[in-house]
């Protein structure tokens, strides 16, 4: 899933614009997997890299499964 999913306008041969729709598997935009990754970076400890990535992640994760309920 796209964090910020393409909005896409589709004209047709008599120049009529279409109801403007979010296209579902778009390639633009950043996976919302990795949008909550980076706003959580900003509070994680940063003395070990590695770990503060991996454990945003970790949180990221945790907020993608809440959305599946």
């Amino acid at each position: 899933m796209k964090a910020f999913p393409s909005l896409y306008v589709h004209f047709n041969k008599t120049t009529e614009m279409s109801e403007p729709r979010l296209v579902a598997n778009s390639h633009d935009g950043m996976d919302l997997r990795d949008y909550f990754a980076a706003q959580i970076m900003p509070k994680m400890n940063w003395v070990n890299v590695e770990l503060s990535a991996q454990e945003s992640y970790r949180v990221a994760d945790a907020m993608m499964k809440a959305r599946e309920q």
